[in-house]
């Protein structure tokens, strides 16, 4: 029974240290510098002249100021951070990811901070269409939007400015309500997250805990382009 006590007890002990990063990525960012891949994805990441910002480069850098560390950015191309970022090159990605990205099953991914719904819109001053099967829909070109419209039968209509279209168009709910449109349809709904170095778990609990309840916070960084241009 003493044998079982003291084995029980060690068990105990080790569980209190958990989470922890076999990198020590935590301790090491702690005073110290934070390596981020960003990719280009308005209006998660804006990179303009050289500058970042975006919505999830102002949530890290809130993160690296609580934690006294400055930030270095590196950009490139999916492929090539995200494999950094499995090889532990990298503290973090940012890219406007969501859940389901293929990715998840190399990196970790966070728990989601934030919930997006892309809807059809109209305009105030435009009559309601019946129905969404077979409506011409615009939606900025490469958009993901495009392949939902198709989901539903609807037919895509790719234009530069979605906000000078005289039809409904496909966007995100906080760019409609910023628009003032209103809302027909719900065509999608995606969760946003932020892609970590797989195995530091201890970095990865500390950044969720960070991200948890942020999402008014989120909501007044999009609904202000001025606080998140670079």
């Amino acid at each position: 029974m003493r044998l079982l006590f003291v084995l029980l007890l060690l068990v105990l002990l080790n569980g209190c240290d958990l989470p922890r990063d076999p990198e020590g990525t935590l301790d090491r960012i702690r005073g110290g510098t934070m390596q981020v891949g960003v990719i280009a994805n308005p209006p998660w990441v804006i990179a303009e002249n050289g500058k970042i910002g975006g919505v999830e480069p102002e949530l890290l850098r809130e993160l690296a100021h609580g934690l006294g560390a400055e930030i270095r950015w590196v950009q490139g191309g999916q492929g090539e951070l995200l494999t950094a970022l499995e090889h532990r090159q990298l503290d973090a990605v940012v890219g406007g990811f969501n859940e389901s990205d293929p990715w998840s099953s190399k990196v970790a991914f966070t728990k989601p901070y934030y919930e997006v719904a892309i809807v059809v819109a109209l305009a105030p001053d435009l009559p309601n269409p019946e129905r969404l099967e077979d409506l011409a829909v615009a939606v900025e070109s490469g958009s993901a939007a495009a392949g939902y419209l198709r989901a539903q039968d609807a037919q895509p209509q790719p234009v530069a400015d979605i906000e000078t279209a005289d039809s409904p168009v496909a966007l995100p709910e906080w760019q409609r309500r910023s628009l003032g449109y209103r809302t027909l349809w719900e065509i999608h709904r995606a969760r946003q997250v932020i892609a970590l170095p797989p195995g530091e778990n201890a970095w990865v609990v500390h950044v969720e805990r960070f991200l948890n309840d942020r999402r008014a916070q989120v909501d007044r960084l999009l609904g202000a382009d001025e606080k998140v241009r670079p």
